[in-house]
């Protein structure tokens, strides 16, 4: 089976340039998110996210400090754990590659599109199109060759990202980082 944590680490590579910006403000929204993960999520480590933001009074420096917590980063592990790598079905997916190109669309996206998600893993392994991450879908994405996977979900990540900014034009300021995050798996 693919190996959680090793999935995890790319992720966060493609989501962040360094530990200093695990934590950090987005401009277009109001809060922060550290690693991801916003506060309302109510980790229970979130103290220490506030603490380090008091006591450095600089983001990089506090986002560099919170990274040497295992504490924190187990809890943002489990999150993402419990949150999408089992609705997603990932604990029965072989290839490490796999699931890190699922993982950061996913996580992206959300799962309210976890339906629309899986139909596109469909259409990439040929199986029937329906939207259920059943055996037959799980057994032809295990028996699909990961590179021609690779290339065929950045393909579908792109596309879809471009599509949401043809209808969402405010988010066109995002679209460059999507469409690098797609790439950098």
């Amino acid at each position: 089976m693919a190996n959680f944590r090793n999935v995890m680490e790319v992720v966060f590579r493609a989501e962040h340039s360094s530990t200093s910006t695990y934590l950090h403000f987005n401009k277009h929204e109001s809060t922060y998110t550290y690693m991801g993960v916003y506060p309302y999520t109510k980790l229970k480590s979130s103290y220490l996210i506030d603490k380090a933001i008091e006591e450095f009074r600089d983001i990089r420096k506090a986002s560099r400090a919170l990274s040497k917590s295992e504490a924190l980063t187990d809890e943002v592990l489990e999150f993402y754990f419990d949150k999408f790598w089992l609705p997603m079905g990932l604990d029965k997916v072989e290839s490490d590659l796999k699931c890190k190109e699922i993982m950061v669309f996913v996580i992206n996206v959300g799962l309210g599109r976890k339906k629309s998600i899986v139909k596109a893993i469909q259409r990439i392994v040929g199986t029937k199109v329906d939207g259920i991450f059943g055996k037959n879908t799980l057994k032809a994405l295990n028996n699909f060759d990961d590179e021609v996977f690779s290339a065929k979900w950045d393909e579908h990540e792109i596309k879809f990202y471009r599509r949401l900014v043809r209808k969402y034009p405010r988010l066109t300021w995002a679209l460059r980082g999507w469409e690098n995050r797609s790439r950098i798996v």
